[in-house]
């Protein structure tokens, strides 16, 4: 009986580091494109970086920002973030 308990036991701790470990990538990624992004931001403000308040993710997410600069690295960055956000999930 004892045998079942730690092979599960097992399977949770194998579990949560790889969930653990998944989820840091993203933030690391999501981080990451964050500092790549060109800027621009749909309220008409001149803003040269991304920002929390002013941004949603999902202007990250196009390969051209909204200033008209190529977004390429941090729209590759963040597609990828949330690929592996969703496979883990």
């Amino acid at each position: 009986m004892t045998r079942v308990v730690d092979e599960k036991r097992n399977i949770f701790r194998i579990s949560f580091l790889l969930f653990t470990i998944a989820m840091i990538v993203f933030l690391l990624l999501l981080i990451l494109a964050m500092i790549f992004y060109p800027g621009g931001n749909f309220a008409g403000l001149d803003i040269e970086y991304y920002s929390l308040v002013y941004n949603g993710i999902c202007d990250m997410r196009e390969l051209t920002s909204i200033n008209g600069e190529p977004n390429i690295v941090s729209s590759t960055l963040l597609k990828i973030g949330i690929i592996l956000f969703a496979s883990r999930s």
